[in-house]
């Protein structure tokens, strides 16, 4: 997953990059809570609670988790063996 390319996405003002590190993190936490089945409005909830209500950090650090669970490969099934093919 190329999270240096996604977090220019969301980063891509100049006031962000200093924070474009962080962000990547934030990014992964949304790969790992879609992984784990975690609601993502929990994961909005707990940003705001960090964050103590202030927006603009919220809102970045929210979009950098729905980034990250919304890009993560997501497995391919094996596929099943027809009757024809027997």
């Amino acid at each position: 997953m190329p999270f240096a390319e996604l977090v220019v996405k969301i980063t891509a003002a100049p006031e962000h990059a200093k924070l474009r590190k962080l962000i990547v993190n934030m990014i992964y936490v949304g790969v790992v809570a879609d992984l784990m089945g975690i609601d993502p409005a929990e994961s909005e909830i707990a940003i705001a609670k960090q964050l103590k209500g202030k927006k603009k950090a919220v809102d970045l650090n929210v979009s950098a988790v729905k980034l990250g669970s919304t890009t993560r490969p997501r497995p391919s099934r094996p596929r099943s063996p027809t009757a024809s093919s027997a």
